[in-house]
C-alpha cells in the first residue's frame, strides 16, 4: 500500500515517526506480523527503543492506523517533542 508516493508495508521492519524530546526518544515502527498473529503487519510504539504497546493489523486498515500515528505524532510536537524521522 502507498501512502504519500511511499510504499511503507514491507517485509522489513520500518519506522513511521520518530521524535526526541530532551533524553527521550518515541518511535512508531511497522513490521511483519509473527505468524501465529491474527493479522499481516504490527504496530509496535517503542520508548527509548524498548517496546511498551504494539497491536496487530490487516493491510486494508493501513490508512486508518497511519492516521492515528499522525494524531498521535501531532500531540507530541504540541508537547515540545521533534521529528527526527518521518515516512507518513
Amino acid at each position: 500500500m502507498r501512502s504519500k508516493g511511499k510504499s511503507l508495508l514491507t517485509r522489513a521492519e520500518t519506522t513511521v515517526v520518530a521524535l526526541v524530546r530532551d533524553e527521550e526518544r518515541f518511535e512508531a515502527v511497522i513490521a511483519p506480523a509473527p505468524p501465529e498473529a491474527q493479522g499481516s503487519h504490527e504496530l509496535r510504539y517503542l520508548w527509548n527503543r524498548r517496546p511498551f504497546i504494539s497491536r496487530v493489523f490487516q493491510r486494508s486498515t493501513f490508512d486508518t492506523l497511519i492516521a492515528s500515528v499522525k494524531a498521535l505524532q501531532d500531540e507530541l510536537t504540541g508537547r515540545g517533542w521533534h521529528v527526527v524521522v518521518r515516512n507518513v
